[in-house]
């Protein structure tokens, strides 16, 4: 992992089309607005139709997400370069995906290790 810009647009390319339905966190926010019934039907059967090649919806083309986060770029490659290991820039990379995408389109995946 070289270049944090790079590694984001990578990042934000692939997982634009995700639908992670039970990436939700309850226990922090609560129930989820219009979770019940045929909201929650339409999300799972648009996210068969996109994974399936019918459908695309162009999420990540909007302005809206990049506007806030693009003078931050600088910064958070700095922070790229001096993390210790790849296993943590890429966890930068998830993080800062996570929150342009929202919990809809990324999963952040932890590994908690213990030391005795």
């Amino acid at each position: 992992m070289e270049n944090f810009t790079c590694e984001l647009f990578c990042k934000l390319l692939e997982s634009q089309f995700e639908d992670y339905a039970d990436n939700y966190d309850y226990f922090r926010f609560g129930e989820q607005a219009g979770t019940r019934g045929w909201p929650r039907l339409r999300g799972i059967m648009g996210s068969l139709t996109r994974r399936m090649g019918f459908y695309r919806h162009h999420h990540l083309l909007s302005k809206a997400n990049f506007t806030e986060w693009w003078p931050q770029l600088p910064n958070l490659e700095w922070m790229f370069h001096h993390l210790d290991d790849d296993e943590s820039r890429r966890l930068l990379v998830d993080i800062v995906a996570y929150r342009i995408l929202g919990y809809s389109f990324t999963r952040l995946e932890f590994a908690f290790h213990l030391t005795t």
